[in-house]
């Protein structure tokens, strides 16, 4: 088991998770956080970040100038040099999330591009793209998925937050959130290839009240950004996607977990359904979601202050074997 933690840490276990072994990430391109650990079928781990090319941070232009990928053959003892991922100064990128595709025995990385990070003016965009790689070594050209653009301020109004997962075919399913919606594009694919013949008109699977951006007494922003699956599995729930999110559309101080899903390729989606089953106001935040390709069985695992009147946060598992008609803590 390996696992990554801002800004540069990275965690190994060889017993479960029984004990962990750390140390520090280094790179020749810096690491800045917004660690990503995916594996492969040949068992190599791989490690994305954010960079900082001169050590400086914030104190250099060139802060978040790409994505960086770091490989491990080693079950995590050591990690390449690091290769670089949409280099394209002076705009910079950040908020990457990668999924591995065992159709085509691939990477999909999808991250946001920002004309500049922070910068409030009208014309400043952030848009979503995605690159390819089948060793981690060499990315494809990076591609803009979005047609519609958000602003530089890192808020609810920048297209952030974007995962992508793929069907039985390899066809790609990427989502992200902007302005309180979902949005969605599929991507399909030549099966016998994997190259790309098409890429969708940006879906709305959610088309308000999903505000990422948002604040937790105690703990300050906590971002609610859309994680999306599908489900390969072969039983009755093939072929259906699914979105996991959270956000305080019952009120601020009323965060909740909710899924949606599709079961016609992402044309259209299901009204929220609530994954916490608490009956009051409190807050459940810092979601996530994956599904078991051998059932279609799907898994959610948040923070959540129910029990308590304060600060303190208890961990949750919540799941659901009947695609989502109804959930178990």
């Amino acid at each position: 088991m390996v696992a990554g933690a801002v800004l540069k840490y990275v965690y190994r276990s060889e017993d479960g998770g029984l004990t962990w072994a750390s140390k520090k990430m280094r790179s020749r391109h810096g690491v800045y956080g917004d660690p990503c650990i995916v594996s492969d079928l040949k068992g190599h781990f791989h490690y994305f970040h954010l960079s900082d090319p001169t050590g400086l941070g914030w104190g250099s232009p060139w802060i978040l100038d790409r994505i960086v990928c770091q490989t491990s053959k080693s079950s995590g003892k050591r990690w390449s040099r690091g290769s670089s991922i949409g280099l394209n100064r002076p705009k910079q990128q950040d908020k990457e999330w990668v999924a591995f595709d065992p159709i085509f025995d691939r990477l999909i990385a999808t991250w946001t591009q920002f004309d500049k990070y922070g910068d409030e003016s009208p014309t400043c965009e952030s848009n979503i793209l995605r690159s390819f790689s089948k060793n981690g070594k060499r990315w494809s050209e990076p591609v803009q998925l979005t047609t519609l653009a958000g602003n530089c301020v890192d808020n609810s109004s920048t297209a952030e937050g974007a995962t992508s997962d793929v069907d039985e075919f390899g066809n790609i399913y990427t989502a992200w959130g902007l302005d309180g919606k979902i949005i969605m594009v599929k991507s399909t694919v030549d099966r016998n290839t994997g190259e790309v013949t098409s890429i969708s008109e940006e879906i709305v699977a959610i088309d308000s009240g999903a505000l990422w951006d948002f604040e937790i007494p105690g703990l300050g922003r906590a971002n609610g950004m859309p994680i999306i699956k599908c489900d390969r599995s072969g039983g009755p729930n093939t072929g259906t996607l699914y979105i996991n999110w959270a956000d305080q559309r019952n009120g601020e101080d009323n965060t909740d977990i909710w899924l949606t899903k599709s079961n016609d390729f992402g044309l259209t989606w299901s009204k929220p359904m609530k994954v916490n089953n608490d009956q009051g106001s409190s807050h459940q935040f810092f979601t996530w979601m994956d599904i078991d390709q051998l059932n279609g069985h799907l898994y959610f695992v948040f923070y959540d202050r129910r029990n308590h009147t304060n600060s303190l946060t208890d961990v949750y598992l919540a799941k659901t074997h009947d695609g989502g008609q109804s959930f178990h803590e």
